[in-house]
């Protein structure tokens, strides 16, 4: 049975792939057809060029991407224009904006309702910058005595994840960019078949390219036949389209508004050490209990309306407030997408590098950044700031591990110390300022995450939990290994190849 669903699986997903490459070739024939007509298009397509590339100068855009597109367009005019105006002059994209900013400003409404209810409260009083943006900007309020604990690796989080769901009593939420059947998966599913027995309302989301190979085609009726109500995200058609670029790179669980989940941490086997893939997976997640967790429901109640067109009630999903016996600090969920125009993964980023006075540490999975956040960390580090980022030793994208590597030189030249995880990958994405301010969330330092996928995180202030973040970094760093400057030397032939994927990177 198992054997013969994976052949369906593996056809449809095969079939997608050739009508792709179908589309592809046909492009290119006809760009290569020679004869008058496509000379006579070669030269409208030149001049196109140079029109499209004065408007993509003058686009708000990061400069990463208007340099990828311009050398396309100006060194192979028929080609570049082509699948520029394809991936960008789609008739649907207003409507899909137009969609999401009502959502968006009716959520808004709900996230200033708390934060006056924390003025009250006077646990508006907390004036670190990050926080003000987040609060006042991009509008996700800011909550005072939770709880948080912090899990890693990925085994930690599933024991806890297990215990947490099993005391559901009204809903649980979850949004994932990679769900596989394995043991991961089939035990928290047993789970949620208990749970929709005592009248647990249970919604899942999942993206159809992070599941393209995982999951069967019909998983989602499947779910539905056993009372889970499912979504699958941006479902991938056949069709050159930019908005396949869009995906939900979330890792999201909530538990009746009081207890939620998230980090980067996929609903898989690999993410538990159940599979070794690329030597030991070293991944993170946070715990959230308390007022917080209903932020989580809300971002993920957004999606659900986007992808249903229904309309949501929050506050029906807002659980009366409880209090935490203990403080730990101030806790403050975000949550960042590409149809807003404002990178708040990167600018929670940016935040905590430029105000770092002593350390600054980071884990993640990749390294392929724009001139901004490259330039603020190598600042971070010739002001004195000790700044320490972990890689992983072993890839699972062999381009992508050259793209990460080829940074480390201008790095290291600034005085950043880079180190490389031996045991295997590092998947965590986290960031820790001078021991009082930490994010842990889904957000990789490359151009998809920062600037195309739907993402979130967890910004936590003055918490206790900060220091076994740092010990779990420490920890870390004893399996690492330190690169050099003479370790980043490469031949002729590398550094050219680098140079290329350089340029691509905001395309990868």
């Amino acid at each position: 049975m198992k054997k013969r669903r994976f052949i369906r699986l593996f056809r449809h997903r095969v079939n997608i792939i050739l009508l792709l490459l179908l589309q592809i070739a046909f492009i290119a024939f006809l760009l290569i057809t020679s004869n008058r007509i496509m000379y006579a298009l070669n030269t409208v397509m030149t001049i196109l060029g140079a029109i499209i590339s004065l408007r993509i100068i003058s686009n708000d855009e990061k400069s990463g991407y208007k340099i990828t597109w311009i050398f396309i367009i100006l060194i192979f005019p028929l080609f570049g224009v082509s699948f520029y105006l394809i991936f960008t002059s789609q008739i649907n994209r207003k409507k899909i904006f137009k969609k999401y900013d009502y959502i968006k400003r009716k959520a808004d409404k709900y996230n200033e309702m708390i934060n006056k209810e924390n003025k009250s409260k006077k646990i508006d009083c907390f004036n670190y910058g990050n926080a003000i943006y987040l609060k006042n900007h991009a509008k996700f309020p800011l909550f005072l005595n939770q709880a948080s604990k912090y899990l890693s690796p990925g085994e930690l989080f599933f024991e806890e994840l297990k215990l947490e769901l099993q005391k559901a009593e009204k809903y649980i939420f979850m949004e994932y960019f990679i769900i596989q059947e394995g043991k991961m998966w089939n035990e928290i599913l047993e789970i949620l078949k208990q749970k929709v027995s005592e009248g647990v309302k249970i919604r899942i989301i999942y993206d159809d390219i992070g599941c393209f190979l995982k999951l069967p085609i019909n998983y989602k009726k499947y779910l539905n036949k056993l009372g889970i109500e499912c979504e699958v995200f941006n479902k991938f058609r056949p069709i050159l389209t930019t908005q396949q670029n869009n995906r939900d790179h979330r890792k999201i669980t909530v538990i009746d508004g009081k207890v939620a989940f998230t980090g980067g941490i996929n609903l898989a086997d690999e993410y538990i050490n159940e599979k070794n893939l690329y030597g030991h997976w070293k991944d993170s997640a946070i715990k959230i209990v308390g007022d917080a967790a209903w932020e989580y429901a809300l971002i993920f109640l957004q999606i659900w309306e986007m992808i249903t067109n229904c309309d949501e009630d929050y506050l029906l999903y807002r659980p009366e407030q409880e209090k935490i016996k203990t403080s730990d600090g101030f806790i403050q969920p975000y949550a960042d997408n590409p149809k807003d125009h404002e990178n708040v993964g990167e600018n929670v980023y940016l935040n905590m590098v430029n105000s770092a006075k002593k350390t600054l540490y980071i884990t993640t999975p990749y390294l392929i950044i724009d001139n901004t956040l490259l330039s603020s960390i190598k600042l971070a580090s010739k002001n004195g700031v000790d700044v320490k980022i972990i890689t992983p030793g072993k890839y699972d994208k062999k381009l992508v591990s050259l793209v990460t590597k080829s940074y480390y030189s201008e790095l290291i030249k600034a005085g950043v110390k880079i180190y490389e995880y031996q045991k295997g990958f590092i998947h965590s994405k986290i960031f820790i300022s001078d021991k009082d301010i930490a994010t842990i969330g889904t957000t990789n330092l490359d151009f998809r995450s920062l600037y195309l996928h739907f993402e979130c995180g967890t910004c936590l202030y003055k918490s206790e939990e900060i220091k076994t973040i740092k010990k779990d970094f420490d920890k870390t760093l004893a399996d690492c290994r330190e690169i050099e400057i003479k370790d980043c030397k490469k031949g002729k032939f590398k550094a050219f190849l680098i140079s290329i994927l350089r340029l691509f990177a905001p395309l990868m």
